[in-house]
C-alpha cells in the first residue's frame, strides 16, 4: 500500500513542473501586455504556446487525479482504511493546489486572448478609417 501511495505521490510531484512552466509563460504574457508598446505578434505566439502548455498540464493533472481516485478505491483491511483515506486526502489537496494554480494561468490565457482580440478590433477600426479617407479623397478629386 505504501508503495502505491509513493507512486501516486511521485506522479503528483511530476505534474508540478508543467504547471510551473505554464505559470512562467502566463507571467511573460502579462508583462508583454503591460509594455508601453506591446509586440502583438510575440504575444500571439506566447498565447499559442501557453495554450499548449495549459492543455499538457490539464492532461497531466487529469491523469494524476485518476490515479488518486483509483488509490482511494483500493480494497484494504479495515484497520488500514483510515491510513489510506488520510494519504489520499493529502494527495487530493496537492492536486487541488496545482489545479488552482492552473486556473490562474487559464485566466491569464483568456486575458491574453481578449487583449489580442481588442488589438485586432483596434487595427480593423483604424483600417476602416483609412479606407474611408481614401474613398472620400478619390470621390472629391476630378
Amino acid at each position: 500500500v505504501e508503495q502505491d501511495i509513493e507512486k501516486v505521490s511521485d506522479a503528483v510531484t511530476e505534474a508540478e513542473p508543467a504547471v510551473a512552466k505554464a505559470e512562467e509563460s502566463g507571467k511573460a504574457i502579462k508583462e508583454a501586455m503591460a509594455a508601453e508598446a506591446p509586440d502583438v505578434p510575440a504575444i500571439e505566439k506566447a498565447v499559442e504556446d501557453l495554450s499548449g502548455e495549459v492543455n499538457t498540464a490539464k492532461e497531466g493533472l487529469a491523469a494524476v487525479r485518476a490515479k488518486v481516485t483509483e488509490l482511494g478505491a483500493m480494497e484494504l483491511e479495515v484497520d488500514l482504511k483510515p491510513f489510506l483515506a488520510g494519504e489520499v486526502k493529502k494527495l487530493e489537496l496537492k492536486v487541488t493546489g496545482l489545479d488552482t494554480r492552473l486556473v490562474t494561468v487559464c485566466s491569464m490565457l483568456e486575458r491574453g486572448r481578449a487583449f489580442l482580440a481588442q488589438q485586432a478590433a483596434a487595427e480593423l477600426a483604424k483600417l476602416k478609417i483609412e479606407a474611408g479617407k481614401l474613398l472620400r479623397s478619390k470621390k472629391l478629386s476630378p
